[in-house]
């Protein structure tokens, strides 16, 4: 493993995301560099970046670091991580994961179930609705704000409906970032073969720097 990668599939920044207000887009790539990651997926609240406005800030990188787009979809079952689409397709916050599975699978992208204990969501309900079962094509089981209890109940969750496991830092702060991550065999091109490697189950969370399951961020003098 080597030669594998590390990307983080699940960050916010300051610009898009008002509670990350502590995560500017400069100091996301420091922190990203900083940890050894090869790859990030900005994901900020119900907003997709535009294609030209991540080039610019990847290419602040210097050629460290590859960022995809991808966006974090509040629906009512709860929130999913949305990677492989070009645009929200009329989404709103609030809307159902059936719709929203609808919009992203017909572009070819994939919808991850984040944090999915954090909260009392759909997903405890049993059996579990066979629409909403279609609609998940991946589980994020590592994430760096849950505990350990929700951390394994995800994992438990992902091995039962039988999808993939990733791992995302849901990082609002730079000391965050990478504490929780996925790990690939190699740098996927773009949006679509990061989709496409996930569904296929060709990655694996990594919580190396997971130190505490329910990091803060730091508190100001």
């Amino acid at each position: 493993m080597s030669d594998s990668v590390l990307i983080d599939l699940h960050v916010h920044t300051s610009r898009y995301s008002p509670c990350a207000e502590l995560m500017d887009p400069d100091q996301l790539l420091q922190a990203a560099v900083r940890c050894g990651l090869q790859g990030l997926v900005v994901s900020d609240h119900d907003f997709l970046w535009d294609g030209d406005e991540l080039q610019a800030l990847q290419d602040l990188s210097g050629g460290r670091l590859k960022l995809y787009r991808g966006f974090e979809a509040t629906c009512r079952e709860g929130h999913f991580v949305v990677i492989g689409v070009k645009e929200l397709h009329g989404h709103r916050s609030g809307d159902s994961l059936v719709f929203l599975a609808r919009q992203v699978h017909s572009e070819g992208g994939v919808v991850i179930a984040a944090h999915p204990y954090r909260q009392n969501l759909l997903i405890n309900l049993k059996p579990f609705p066979e629409a909403f079962l279609e609609s998940i094509d991946a589980v994020e089981t590592v994430n760096a704000t849950s505990t350990t209890h929700q951390i394994n109940t995800s994992l438990h969750f992902s091995a039962r409906i039988q999808r993939p496991a990733v791992g995302g830092s849901d990082a609002h702060y730079p000391e965050a970032v990478g504490a929780a991550c996925t790990r690939f065999v190699k740098l996927p091109a773009d949006e679509q073969a990061l989709a496409r490697a996930i569904r296929l189950g060709h990655a694996w969370p990594d919580s190396a720097r997971l130190v505490a399951p329910w990091l803060k961020p730091p508190v100001s003098p």
